[in-house]
């Protein structure tokens, strides 16, 4: 394409290095408009027929701090909703063993007592050492941005 640019004849065209935050398949022209010669319409075209059918040229508008901005929320939403889903799904099984295996059921029930037997430290219970680990990844990824918070505003 940087050939056919060339075969323009026109010193007013100058091809220049993209920018750093642009894509890489970006080219970077810089003209001086000559009608009929040399304008945007005509340096579209002559990059068109070069590259074939399979690529497209257009002009690209690099993105604006509105749209810098946006994308930059969706992405701190989405990161929120996946904490909030980590919470969620580790409350299921910390409500199951916690409420219904250790308090609800009665005391004879093979899976409170099974959730009652002491393991690993001798006096901790099989449901505690459950709860526990459920516990976990919410304190430290969902919570996360609660402790931050908390420790700026000290």
């Amino acid at each position: 394409m940087i050939d056919a640019l060339d075969a323009m004849d026109s010193p007013r065209i100058t091809i220049i290095d993209s920018l750093p935050h642009a894509p890489k398949n970006v080219l970077r022209v810089i003209y001086t408009p000559s009608p009929p010669e040399a304008t945007i319409r005509t340096i579209v075209d002559v990059m068109s027929r070069e590259a074939g059918a399979d690529v497209r040229v257009t002009i690209w508008h690099p993105p604006t701090t509105d749209d810098l901005a946006q994308e930059l929320h969706r992405r701190e939403q989405r990161t929120l909703l996946l904490r909030l889903l980590v919470a969620v799904l580790a409350a299921i099984p910390t409500f199951v063993i916690g409420i219904v295996y250790m308090t609800l059921l009665p005391k004879k029930n093979p899976g409170r007592r099974w959730f009652e037997r002491p393991v690993l430290a001798g006096s901790v219970m099989r449901g505690e050492w459950a709860l526990w680990l459920c516990a976990t990844p919410v304190m430290f990824y969902s919570a996360e941005v609660f402790f931050f918070c908390s420790i700026k505003k000290e």
